[in-house]
């Protein structure tokens, strides 16, 4: 272009013309270069599209911009509700034990990974999340989870069932069989977990009468009632 306006074949205006129009040219190519990159969505993390918001050939605007829910499914997280009582136990957790419906009898183990640090004003509970591996991703989003938080671990501690042991302003005590009589013993008790309390101290190798003591028979002046030595567990 320039050696035609040396000849004079050009005029001035007719060269600013072409170049204005090859730099808009210009910029409308890299404009349509950036929306065709737009075209591709790339994850920001290997994982599993569980959910599709729209459906191919939908018109994608700002207020249904969401278009995949995307999970990594190697790790899972529970969230459970922790009562105000309880804590101060929240330092003690040693692990988190996690079953499922869909698996009876298959126990996964977790960590506490963060709690909130703010109580639930109407439930008076806070939320502390459990982080458990999925390395076989059989753990599904939106299962129900039954979790136990584990402080403390003994073994071949003693345990009565709850229902049996009582409670007045001295402690704890239970009714033990002293030749067919029901005897109050006095008992230390500790843990406590499901129908189950451990006895710490007090038994002293009796038998204990189980059921709650108004429902006790009474017969010439003694008081009975059968027992399974089963429940009384170490």
């Amino acid at each position: 272009m320039r050696q035609l306006l040396e000849q004079n074949l050009v005029s001035k205006e007719d060269i600013d013309d072409s170049e204005a129009a090859m730099k808009v040219s210009a910029a409308n190519f890299d404009a349509a270069k950036t929306r065709l990159n737009y075209a591709r969505l790339t994850a920001p993390f290997a994982g599993y599209v569980t959910k599709r918001y729209l459906d191919p050939g939908a018109l994608v605007t700002p207020g249904n911009a969401t278009l995949f829910m995307l999970m990594d499914l190697d790790s899972v997280k529970v969230v459970v509700n922790v009562l105000e009582k309880d804590l101060s136990r929240l330092a003690q957790i040693k692990k988190a034990t996690v079953t499922v419906d869909a698996f009876p009898g298959k126990a996964y183990n977790g960590h506490v990974a963060r709690t909130n640090q703010a109580l639930e004003l109407s439930t008076r509970t806070l939320a502390v999340e459990i982080v458990i591996p999925n390395p076989a991703h059989v753990l599904k989003p939106g299962m129900f989870a039954t979790v136990v938080l584990v402080v403390d671990e003994r073994h071949d501690a003693i345990t009565l069932p709850t229902m049996a042991i009582m409670k007045d302003d001295s402690g704890s005590y239970v009714y033990a069989n002293a030749n067919n009589t029901a005897q109050r013993l006095r008992v230390n008790t500790g843990g406590e977990q499901g129908a189950r309390t451990e006895i710490v101290a007090g038994l002293n190798g009796m038998r204990i009468l189980l059921r709650p003591v108004n429902s006790l028979s009474k017969t010439a002046g003694r008081l009975w009632c059968s027992h399974n030595d089963n429940d009384v567990k170490q």
